[in-house]
């Protein structure tokens, strides 16, 4: 049984689906992140702007008419966008809020054979990316994410630094952080973002460690000291909103 996994938007989106792609492939499933023929579909979707929307349903309707017969499976923000105008999308035959993701691996599992000669993925990736933390507390009027990914939540970290060292022993010379809001990671478990970094980069050597989009206000003097680290990789992403009470 042959799985296409296709992601829309952000690092955490793909972070997901590599994840799931794993899993399946691991359960002896075919798993490619191509859009060629496949039995199975499943599209991580986005829904931080119009064109976003449109490009889904395009996506949409192009898997539709190339593979009339696979199994077209929806999840993601867009799934959990409000307006049922936007979020209703005909064409797939079944759809998985955030909430309700991880539980898509069961849905398939359950319900599709795996290939008889063993599972592989042609997930073709040298850093492994590891969501660490989902959803916002922020509320900010011109975005919709914390609407579609709920209240901030973090990861159990001694979970993420046996994850992150299982990644670097199967060969990945590159850990990077991802999450919907990541300095917020440990917020929520009364711990700090920073301490956490420094406990993962000791962790993980001699691999690398590089963090996603991260919010200005959450470039701690602490966070900084560790960027100067030889295995940090001296680069940062950071978005700048509007500068307007109002706005924001």
């Amino acid at each position: 049984m042959k799985v296409s996994i296709q992601t829309l938007g952000c690092k955490v989106n793909f972070a997901e689906m590599a994840d799931l792609g794993d899993r399946l492939a691991r359960a002896g499933f075919t798993v490619s992140d191509a859009d060629e023929q496949a039995d199975i579909c499943v599209i991580n979707s986005c829904t931080v702007t119009a064109q976003a929307d449109r490009k889904l349903r395009t996506m949409v309707h192009g898997l539709r008419r190339q593979n009339p017969e696979a199994h077209l499976v929806l999840t993601g923000c867009h799934v959990d966008n409000p307006n049922p105008r936007v979020s209703a999308v005909p064409d797939v035959d079944v759809s998985f809020p955030n909430a309700r993701k991880r539980e898509i691996f069961d849905y398939l599992t359950s319900n599709f054979e795996p290939a008889a000669g063993g599972g592989s993925t042609t997930f073709a990736r040298s850093r492994f990316f590891l969501k660490v933390q989902d959803g916002c507390n922020h509320r900010c009027t011109y975005c919709i994410v914390w609407r579609t990914r709920g209240i901030s939540h973090s990861e159990e970290a001694a979970v993420l630094i046996e994850r992150a060292r299982q990644a670097v022993a199967e060969g990945y010379g590159e850990i990077v952080l991802t999450g919907v809001d990541l300095g917020a990671f440990g917020r929520d478990r009364n711990q700090g973002f920073a301490p956490f970094v420094a406990r993962l980069l000791h962790a993980i050597a001699p691999a690398r460690l590089r963090l996603s989009s991260i919010n200005a206000n959450d470039i701690t003097p602490d966070l900084t000291e560790l960027a100067g680290a030889p295995r940090f990789c001296r680069h940062l992403h950071i978005p700048l909103q509007s500068g307007s009470d109002r706005v924001l």
